[in-house]
Formats: C-alpha cells, sequence, structure tokens
C-alpha cells in the first residue's frame, strides 16, 4: 500500500523508488499527484500481488490494464468527516 503524509508535495517527474516497484508523477493539482506510471520489477500478474482501489468505505478489489492501456480511478478524499 502507498501512503505519505498529507502535507507532502511532489514535483512533476519525481520517482518514489520502492523494493518491487518504481512510481513516476506523471502530473499533479497543487503538489499532489494527479497521474503516476508503476513500473514494476516483475511480472504485474504475479500470483503473488493483489490491487485494490478504494470505493466509497472501503477497498474492492481492481484489475490492472494490459501493458501499454491506462485506467483512471475516480479522485478520492485524503480524510472526510462524515
Amino acid at each position: 500500500m502507498l501512503a505519505t503524509d498529507p502535507e507532502r508535495r511532489f514535483l512533476v517527474g519525481e520517482r518514489i523508488v520502492l523494493p518491487d516497484v518504481v512510481v513516476k508523477v506523471r502530473s499533479t493539482i497543487e503538489g499532489r499527484p494527479d497521474a503516476v506510471t508503476f513500473t514494476f520489477a516483475d511480472d504485474v500478474d504475479a500470483v503473488s500481488r493483489g490491487f485494490v482501489a478504494w470505493q466509497g468505505i472501503r477497498y474492492v478489489r481492481w484489475t490492472p490494464p494490459p501493458i501499454g492501456a491506462s485506467s483512471e480511478l475516480a479522485a478520492q478524499p485524503l480524510f472526510s468527516l462524515d
């Protein structure tokens, strides 16, 4: 799971290097990533890996698009007081 300090601001072109994936910030809105690219060290469909997306009040299973395609997930608030 990727999470960061809500006050942190990102730069376009910034790369976040993790053990199994590199995340590249493609665009931002007020310093928050708006579009990113994930590059995995191994097969994105590896059995040991699962993907989820936040939907409303819970995580749901999510399937990444095929290589060369893209997918857009709906923006979600960082925090909610509801």
